[in-house]
């Protein structure tokens, strides 16, 4: 009966063991908390679809947030922006004659790549590609501010 005991004892001993060791295995998360975002988005207007939505907080700027429009304007950000003030940006690539589709896999910075051709090989031609949002809302210089409450929001709407 002892024996019996005295496992009973040691199993307990390791459950406790493994559940402070694992406590002090989350350490402090070097991810900022994120909060829920979505909205519309108008450009003279009128909704525009498949423009990405970009918010980036600038206390934590290697954590920026992402969305794309809909045909209606609507947009959320697949994981949530960061609490605070957040600069907005915005971006849709035009390329003549290349119909972007997400689900090929090509984003806008290969579509730049390619605009510049390739000597190489003479049957890639040079592609037409340009900004369709205006500059001053383009990029991470943008002006355009908008603050995320910690309990999110669905109510981040913008005319341009």
């Amino acid at each position: 009966m002892s024996q019996v005991k005295g496992q009973a004892s040691v199993r307990w001993g390791a459950v406790v063991f493994i559940a402070i060791s694992c406590l002090g295995c989350g350490g402090k998360s070097d991810q900022p908390p994120r909060a829920s975002v979505s909205g519309t988005l108008l450009i003279d207007g009128k909704p525009v679809s498949d423009v990405e939505v970009h918010f980036l907080n600038p206390e934590f700027p290697n954590h920026g947030s992402f969305g794309v429009t809909d045909e209606d304007g609507n947009f959320r950000l697949v994981q949530g922006a960061v609490p605070g003030q957040n600069t907005v940006f915005f971006s849709k690539i035009n390329a003549a004659g290349m119909d972007m589709d997400p689900e090929s896999g090509m984003d806008a910075g290969q579509f730049a790549a390619m605009s510049t051709g390739n000597e190489q090989n003479p049957n890639v031609k040079k592609m037409e590609i340009s900004q369709l949002i205006p500059p001053e809302y383009s990029s991470s210089n943008s002006k355009l501010t908008f603050s995320v409450p910690d309990g999110g929001t669905s109510a981040a709407k913008f005319e341009l």
